[in-house]
């Protein structure tokens, strides 16, 4: 049995949209630890979904404003791979 994930840097960006119609895109990555890159994905669509924190920062003067927001996923790199002993 193995508690030991994978690490996978994820380049994302979110796209925020005002009541104006303006538009902007925050981008940021993120380090998570999953089995796969797919999971890790789903981790962090969750988080977007689910979590009162921010992934990223509002567009300065944007608080309150926002018509939409949208997450896109730019980039899953595997950054550090967990090796089992063999023996």
């Amino acid at each position: 049995m193995s508690n030991w994930y994978n690490e996978y840097r994820l380049k994302f960006h979110i796209d925020f949209t005002h009541y104006d119609k303006r538009t902007k895109s925050i981008y940021n990555e993120l380090i998570i630890e999953s089995k796969t890159p797919e999971l890790a994905k789903k981790i962090i669509i969750y988080e977007f979904n689910h979590s009162k924190k921010l992934l990223t920062n509002i567009p300065r003067g944007w608080y309150g404003n926002i018509l939409k927001k949208n997450l896109v996923i730019d980039e899953v790199k595997l950054i550090w791979k967990y090796q089992t002993k063999v023996i």
